[in-house]
């Protein structure tokens, strides 16, 4: 966690960043780098992390994804087959551990490529995030919402599955309509070294970077408007967990209710804000470099391991006047490479920085190795001309939804 105080015009700005670590070169397939959401919060007399929001996949990542939810040490992305969790640490050595397991929803409705289960974002964000990452300008995406809750629909006949944060966790509903069976709920683990239910009654996962737990199970009934608690506890067998439950009323909704993942896992934070300007509203604007955390959607199961290969990606994000507010927050870079401007980094080589015109548009400078999938556009040099690394150059609109261009220099 980095912290960044700016004195200006009496704002005291606290720059939050969180970023996880780098996923394998085989998980890569078809999904451009994402990076970690970047939050300013007003200072008070605690600085609190943001609160964790589900990102809303337009495009920016493989079909299969529906939201992505980033928290401290896992990644977390809801799809119509069920939850893919990569659990992530930095080593003392530089090297990052990590582990990707998939929660299956076990004879559910499965993602045909052609049909999504429906879903629906709740509680949408004021902010939104911009992807403007790689050289293929068909996984680019603008305006992207951000919500705080997400409700798949008919996961199972009649059951749907609603995911949410409670306390910086996620958990997920299962909500079981009135007379569907509960029964055929079934989850599977693909990917985890071992699955068991403990003395507690908890579900416990093993995994190469440690025990993951899932627990406080909870189910309920509404009668009267007060919540009936119904017995329920996780069951397993031959590596698939159910729901044992008590005596419940069939006519009416019944929701099962677990903490997603209880865990002691965690992980370093790689990020450098460098630029801090303010527009003609007194909106503040950052500009920085951080670690190129989320590669894309993982397609491989189990453990992985890499040495941090120095890939950094850069952010800009825009704030409201109080601070209270991210107005939008945009990635920018390609996905072979470095893209920053740091230069307390390996890659030191450009000064500048970050400018601002009448209009709001947005100049940014800094350098990259990136010689194959730096996003270029309206360039004066296209190409990368070699040596250790290049400088860049490029232009956002205001509101940070479009590239209007970008050049090697």
């Amino acid at each position: 966690m980095l912290f960044l105080f700016v004195f200006a015009k009496r704002l005291i700005i606290a720059l939050c960043l969180s970023v996880s670590a780098y996923l394998p070169l085989a998980a890569q397939h078809h999904s451009p780098i994402h990076l970690s959401q970047s939050v300013v919060s007003k200072c008070t007399d605690k600085i609190q992390r943001p609160s964790p929001v589900f990102i809303e996949n337009k495009g920016q990542w493989a079909s299969e994804v529906r939201y992505m939810a980033r928290l401290g040490g896992m990644n977390v992305w809801l799809t119509d087959g069920g939850f893919v969790y990569d659990f992530h640490r930095q080593n003392a050595d530089s090297s990052v551990s990590g582990h990707v397991v998939r929660m299956k929803f076990i004879g559910g409705k499965e993602y045909s490529g052609k049909q999504h289960i429906p879903s629906l974002g709740e509680n949408k964000q004021s902010a939104y995030y911009n992807y403007f990452l790689g050289n293929d300008r068909s996984k680019w995406a603008s305006n992207v919402p951000l919500y705080g809750a997400v409700h798949l629909e008919e996961v199972y006949p009649g059951i749907a599955a609603r995911a949410y944060f409670e306390e910086g966790q996620m958990r997920y509903d299962m909500i079981v309509a009135p007379n569907a069976d509960a029964s055929r709920i079934a989850l599977e683990f693909d990917g985890a070294d071992g699955v068991h239910v403990n003395n507690d009654g908890d579900l416990v996962l093993q995994t190469s970077v440690g025990e993951v737990v899932q627990g406080k199970l909870y189910a309920y009934q509404m009668r009267n408007g007060r919540r009936e608690q119904i017995s329920c506890r996780f069951t397993e067998k031959h590596r698939q967990v159910s729901f044992a439950l008590g005596n419940y009323d069939s006519t009416l909704p019944l929701v099962i209710d677990p903490l997603v993942w209880g865990t002691y896992l965690g992980a370093t934070d790689f990020e450098t804000p460098k630029e801090f300007v303010l527009d003609a509203n007194n909106k503040p604007v950052v500009y920085g470099s951080l670690f190129s955390g989320t590669i894309g959607f993982p397609t491989t199961l189990g453990a992985y391991n890499t040495t941090l290969s120095g890939v950094f990606m850069c952010f800009i994000s825009k704030f409201a006047a109080n601070a209270q507010t991210l107005e939008f927050s945009t990635f920018f870079g390609g996905t072979a490479g470095g893209a920053t401007y740091n230069p307390g980094s390996p890659y030191n080589g450009i000064s500048g920085g970050l400018a601002l015109d009448n209009a709001g548009n947005i100049y940014i400078v800094g350098h990259t190795d990136d010689a194959t999938t730096f996003p270029s556009m309206n360039a004066y040099q296209a190409t990368y001309q070699g040596g250790a690394q290049d400088g860049f150059a490029a232009k956002l609109n205001a509101s940070g939804s479009a590239l209007l261009y970008s050049t090697y220099i």
